[in-house]
């Protein structure tokens, strides 16, 4: 029988009752929740069996069940272990003991694939807070975004103003300037080169891309409201509510009618998971490129082949290296970093350093 004083809430605790998988006895134990847990004993006393065939299998297990059965069809069906009952016993992952392929950037996150989830979460979820202001970001009106485009063009000149068609993409994007052309559109930008939409217009098949094309100006803040209301709108409805402001030395802002800054006025571009990831430039610090620590790499010409000879150096220089000053390890950049998940329960942020405890202060 199961101790009575033993009882537990299944939220601190995952209660096993007669488990007799393999060579373990009618074994009745609590393991804790939250906790960083070891399990001990002689060779063939069960550790392994308790760790994986029983928590890590039932977890798994119960896990599957709870998806559809469109999606159990893909996934081969777990036996149930020989025990009485578990209880609290939340979905799990099991890392294997083995010879790791992951490079200088790889986690635990991204091992398992947890991260690619993460990721998806907070740029579907997350909140973006202003990098000055520290204030949630709401959606503009195109009103206001027209009011802080002619303040600006007091100190920035005449802006240019475009309309994000194309955003982290691959193919060709031809189509793109025959649309322009039959639209009136004389312009067109793709990944910062300029192109007239009445020329032969052909991207990288394979390479991710972003294309705007030029709507119209706004010259002064003494231009008529209504004519820089009217472009203004104009790029949004093309842009699908984002609007790119281009100032003559070619420096941009980006605006829009989903995320800004209520206290500056400051517009955030749109999420994507590429921003919270590390291996991507969309998402790491520009200063350690996602390494989360600064070393040395001698100044040559890495060319393609720059990604492999980073991590051998991140790896040959292993005692030597520094926390980055910027990201203080956490590897994003700060428009990634400024992104809070507001659940009950779960991590706010990505932004978890490298020098965190987790020994003494595990992840809630």
């Amino acid at each position: 029988m199961f101790p009575s004083s033993m009882a537990v809430r299944s939220k601190s605790m995952i209660r096993i009752v007669g488990a007799r998988e393999h060579n373990l006895k009618n074994l009745s134990v609590n393991v804790p929740r939250g906790k960083f847990v070891v399990i001990t004993g002689v060779s063939g006393s069960g550790k392994s069996t308790l760790a994986f065939d029983i928590i890590f299998s039932e977890g798994q297990r119960r896990f599957l069940d709870s998806m559809n059965a469109y999606a159990r069809q893909f996934v081969e069906p777990l036996e149930r272990p020989d025990i009485d009952r578990i209880e609290g016993l939340p979905p799990t992952v099991s890392i294997e003991q083995r010879n790791s392929q992951g490079g200088g950037k790889s986690t635990v996150g991204t091992v398992t694939e947890i991260h690619q989830f993460l990721r998806l979460l907070f740029a579907r979820l997350g909140t973006p807070y202003c990098l000055d202001c520290d204030l949630p970001t709401s959606g503009q009106t195109p009103d206001a975004i027209t009011r802080s485009l002619k303040r600006a063009t007091r100190d920035r000149g005449a802006l240019r103003l475009l309309a994000p068609v194309i955003r982290n993409r691959k193919g060709f994007h031809s189509d793109i300037a025959t649309w322009a052309q039959q639209h009136g559109y004389l312009r067109l930008r793709a990944d910062g080169q300029w192109y007239a939409s009445d020329e032969p217009f052909r991207l990288s098949r394979y390479k991710e891309h972003d294309v705007e094309v030029e709507i119209g100006q706004i010259t002064s803040s003494r231009q008529a409201t209504a004519a820089c209301q009217s472009v203004v709108e104009e790029t949004l409805r093309v842009g699908k509510g984002l609007l790119l402001a281009l100032d003559e030395q070619g420096n941009g802002t980006m605006h829009g009618t989903r995320q800004a800054c209520q206290g500056c006025g400051y517009s955030m571009p749109p999420l994507d998971p590429k921003l919270f990831s590390y291996h991507s430039a969309r998402g790491w610090c520009e200063t350690c490129r996602g390494f989360g620590e600064l070393f040395h790499i001698p100044d040559v010409d890495r060319g393609a082949r720059a990604d492999a000879i980073e991590e051998s150096w991140f790896q040959w220089q292993e005692g030597k290296r520094e926390r980055c000053p910027d990201c203080d390890g956490a590897r994003l950049n700060p428009l990634a970093r400024s992104v809070r998940l507001n659940l009950d329960g779960f991590p706010n942020s990505l932004t978890r350093p490298r020098g965190h405890d987790f020994k003494n202060h595990p992840p809630t």
